[in-house]
């Protein structure tokens, strides 16, 4: 035998000890339970409470004889109408008929245990049967219902100040949350779990929510974090000896190794996993177990092993009644048969799935249905279905895997990071603290010596003047005197510079103070631009590649249609919409370059000939537009003279006027009409650029300026345009601001001061030549 084969047997070994002892101890304890309530006398609510008791105890092995104790207690608590009693038992009746797949009789007694707990301001137990409802709910696939319950076990945990049962709930909101596709979400639960559960000591449910942060990262694609996450879990279960905790990580790490193209040790943890749960008969994480390796097989194209695997696991969801595991086995099958060529039951499988997918939220299974149905079309050469479904297949992706909730997630990852951080910094200055407390004690004990020293020899010197006294003359005490004189000074002289010391040390304390402060300060605020900058860049790189992503899904589909098409027109026509569809994403990328050359230009200073800027713009757009000439003015001041960046200048009529030419009012009995005004406005220069086109809606206005904000639904671009007005304006170091009324008009007025121009360094220079004389 190998030696990893040898250490698992052991393990085994010890694991099947640890539940016989675990088995007998629970027997024995029924046994003392029953050999009470046999024999002793018990009042009617002693004899409830031990039903109950026993009911509780026989529930995981025995729900037969957990039911009887149940009926029993009830019976008793109504008899002498013990309210906690009838609220216990009934809350262990409907786990009971639960437990027996009779939801309807379950969810009565819970809601009769309910009205009771909430009567008696019993808040654990409430948390505890909102818990048990939540399971219900999930079970069934009605994830909704089973987040509302799972938030009012936290709400009444916290209440009781459970921190158990709080952790619990905080776990199975995590997962709620992670199965309909919110992943920032179920990151912050789960990280709240971990801190709850490391407060109390429960190593389980660390190891737990370790393995749900697994799951989350798997899904987001992230597989080198998510099997960080699983062998943390399994090190823990390992450690615990919690066997079947162990074989689910075992699945999970299945499924990493699989993503990781490690089939070999995905399939060894798979089977692991499955030879447990049916040694247990746990049909459900059966199920799950034979998906899992389903999806090996189909993976390593052994199309019949993973459609035999696939179909018994389905059997086992639809026997338990697990809705969201059936949708996920119907859709696996769907693609096996496609691969088989078995399309019309693929086709079946794959809407099927999709059905139940759809009905309890379930947006991971919505997607690889999307995905199946688009390859089901295309195989059957149904062009138009295929673009449907990969379009849709698209932005649900986009949806669950977008860069705002990757970022979410970074975010309270890294604040988890920056708590533990500061829990260590707060033991830190404790520690500090205690050693300038220290540092304090042993300062004041220096100068009790000093001051006991002096007073020592003071004593010394004075003892000895009076036995001088007695042996040697006036001259000899004269003499005397001038010693202890001399002695004193150099006392005053050590306690001076003594003094002096400790001045300098508090005054270097201070400055080291400041020092740290201003240090601190400056770490923030170079941090707080960092992050700000880091933002910006996020959004604009998130904001243009998701709508370059528009353009190029289209063409996509738009060239997967051209390859089925048999006629010269239709392709023709086909190949138009691409070239319109490429010529409009160049613009765009055109106007983004734009924009980063606003951003790094260096501004020049030239004589701005704005009649002349007008009329070439006009004469451009007329000819790019191909549009009717609008009624167009302009009024330009005569007496103008004003420097600025030309390119920067024409950046702004050039969008603006634009926008103006584009945005008539069609529906209008009048002539449209655009007017340009440029008037001086000390120290600067205002220009006004009027319409009288659709205009703009108040919804809209407020981030008109915004990067890729659309304006009506007319806009042929990007929402770019404006973008770069305001840019090209603050480049120039001026401001601008939009007023419009829909269907009326549209003004924009800016305001740019004047710009220092080659005259006016001639006259400075003049100046410093007259004051040197």
């Amino acid at each position: 035998m190998k030696k990893n084969q040898i250490h698992r047997i052991f393990q085994i070994f010890i694991i099947l000890l640890l539940a016989g002892v675990t088995a007998a101890a629970q027997t024995s304890e029924i046994d003392s339970l029953k050999s009470v309530y046999q024999t002793k006398k018990l009042t009617g609510q002693e004899k409830a409470d031990l039903s109950i008791k026993l009911g509780k105890k026989f529930f995981y092995h025995d729900l037969d004889s957990s039911a009887i104790y149940g009926e029993t207690a009830l019976k008793l608590s109504r008899e002498i109408d013990y309210m906690k009693g009838i609220a216990e038992s009934s809350f262990l009746l409907g786990r009971y008929y639960n437990a027996t797949n009779k939801p309807q009789t379950a969810i009565a007694h819970l809601k009769s245990a309910e009205n009771l707990f909430i009567h008696l301001n019993a808040y654990d137990r409430l948390g505890s049967l909102y818990n048990n409802l939540g399971i219900m709910y999930k079970a069934d696939g009605n994830f909704r219902e089973a987040l509302n319950y799972y938030k009012q076990s936290l709400n009444n945990y916290v209440k009781a100040n459970h921190k158990y049962g709080e952790s619990a709930a905080q776990i199975n909101i995590g997962i709620i949350y992670y199965r309909t596709g919110n992943y920032a979400k179920a990151t912050e639960f789960y990280i709240s779990a971990i801190k709850s559960k490391e407060e109390i000591g429960d190593m389980h449910g660390v190891a737990l929510t370790n393995a749900n942060l697994g799951n989350l990262f798997r899904d987001q694609n992230e597989n080198q974090k998510s099997l960080e996450y699983f062998l943390k879990a399994k090190t823990i279960f390992e450690t615990i000896s919690a066997p079947l905790d162990l074989a689910k990580i075992h699945n999970g790490l299945g499924s990493i190794y699989q993503a990781l193209d490690r089939n070999e040790e995905a399939l060894e943890s798979y089977q692991q996993a499955l030879k447990y749960f049916q040694s247990v008969n746990n049909k459900l994480e059966i199920a799950h177990g034979l998906s899992n390796i389903g999806k090996l097989y189909f993976e390593a194209n052994q199309l019949d092993t993973a459609y035999a695997s696939q179909k018994k696991a389905l059997v086992n969801y639809q026997e338990i009644g697990n809705r969201d595991g059936e949708a996920l086995a119907l859709c696996y099958l769907g693609l096996i048969n496609i691969k088989r060529n078995n399309l019309q039951k693929a086709r079946e499988n794959l809407l099927g799935s999709l059905e139940i997918a759809t009905d309890i939220g379930d947006k991971q299974t919505m997607l690889s249905c999307y995905n199946g149905l688009y390859e089901y079309y295309k195989v059957t050469d149904n062009l138009k279905e295929s673009h449907e479904y990969f379009v849709k297949y698209s932005f649900l992706k986009d949806e669950i895997f977008n860069i705002e909730k990757t970022r979410q997630i970074a975010s309270l990852e890294k604040q988890f990071n920056i708590e533990k951080q500061q829990k260590e910094n707060a033991v830190l200055r404790e520690n500090q603290k205690a050693n300038q407390a220290i540092i304090a004690k042993q300062n004041f004990e220096k100068k009790v010596l000093i001051a006991a020293i002096v007073l020592f020899f003071l004593f010394t010197v004075y003892y000895y003047r009076v036995y001088q006294q007695k042996k040697k003359t006036n001259e000899l005490l004269s003499s005397q005197n001038e010693e202890i004189n001399k002695k004193q000074a150099q006392i005053i002289s050590i306690n001076e510079s003594l003094t002096s010391s400790q001045k300098q040390l508090h005054q270097a304390n201070r400055e080291l103070q400041r020092l740290n402060t201003g240090l601190e300060s400056t770490v923030k605020d170079r941090t707080a631009a960092l992050e700000e900058i880091n933002q910006e860049l996020d959004t604009f790189l998130y904001q243009s590649s998701h709508a370059l992503r528009r353009p190029v899904v289209s063409v996509m589909g738009l060239t997967q249609l051209a390859r089925m098409e048999r006629t010269k027109l239709g392709v023709t026509q086909l190949y138009d919409k691409i070239e319109d569809t490429l010529v409009r994403m160049d613009l765009m990328l055109k106007k983004l370059v734009m924009a980063s050359e606003i951003n790094f230009i260096d501004v020049a200073q030239e004589r701005i000939n704005f009649k002349e800027i007008i009329n070439k713009i006009k004469v451009q757009l007329v000819e790019k537009l191909n549009i009717d000439m609008p009624l167009f003015s302009f009024e330009i001041a005569p007496d103008l003279n004003y420097f600025a960046d030309k390119r920067l200048i024409t950046v702004v009529f050039q969008n603006l006027i634009e926008n103006a030419m584009l945005y008539h009012n069609d529906g209008s009995k009048r002539q449209p009409s655009i007017h340009v005004k440029v008037v001086k406005n000390d120290p600067g220069i205002h220009i006004r650029i009027h319409d009288n086109g659709i205009g703009i809606s108040e919804k809209v206005i407020s981030h008109v300026f915004n990067m890729f904000t659309v304006g009506n639904d007319r806009a042929q671009g990007y929402g770019l345009g404006l973008y770069l007005v305001k840019k090209a304006v603050e480049k120039l170091n001026g401001s601008i601001k939009v007023t419009s009324k829909k269907e009326e008009f549209t003004t924009f007025d800016i305001e740019l001061p004047q710009q220092q121009n080659v005259d006016t360094i001639d006259n400075e220079l003049q100046k410093i030549k007259i004051d040197l004389g």
